[in-house]
């Protein structure tokens, strides 16, 4: 995670099967894990827990194309 932090400047989401079993706790261990050795920062709110479990990486590989088909009418 610390090299897509310095790569791609966006939230991440963590998913799958054991996403709804995170607590807090583990998320601060995760951040404080991902900061320590990194020059920029990772905080709080950019690391999201996916709320559709194992569905969440397709549902968000699709929303550009939603957001495509919603905005111009066009598919693919």
């Amino acid at each position: 995670m610390r090299n897509l932090n310095m790569i791609i400047d966006s939230p991440i989401i963590i998913s799958g099967y054991l996403a709804p079993y995170l607590v807090p706790e583990d998320l601060n261990m995760l951040l404080h894990l991902i900061n320590e050795n990194n020059p920029f920062t990772l905080t709080a709110d950019q690391l999201l827990v996916g709320t559709h479990g194992q569905y969440t990486p397709a549902i968000g590989a699709a929303l550009h194309y939603i957001n495509r088909f919603v905005h111009e009418g066009t598919a693919l």
